[in-house]
């Protein structure tokens, strides 16, 4: 594999995963504008309302897919990217 079909691969890599994590984040966002039960139950892990859980969750992958637009660096996009996978996991 050569080098720019490396990049171009990091690349599609890094746009994809600004668009799934923009659409979690629109998720989150209608799920929260509902009057579901669940969301007024505490979460498991932190121990409030899940409503606050996943706003707090909206923000952070509202600002992740602007850190992949940036001129950030690769390792840091890709930190980013982990970083997301790993509150949705835990949290989402």
């Amino acid at each position: 594999m050569t080098v720019e079909r490396t990049i171009k691969l990091y690349e599609l890599f890094v746009k994809l995963a600004g668009v799934v994590i923009m659409l979690t984040c629109l998720a989150k966002l209608v799920s929260l504008a509902g009057s579901a039960a669940v969301l007024k139950l505490p979460d498991a892990l932190f121990g409030i309302q899940n409503r606050w859980v996943m706003l707090v969750e909206a923000l952070v992958e509202a600002f992740v897919p602007g850190v992949l637009l940036s001129n950030a660096a690769a390792l840091r996009k890709l930190l980013h990217i982990r970083f997301t996978q790993v509150t949705i996991i835990c949290c989402g």
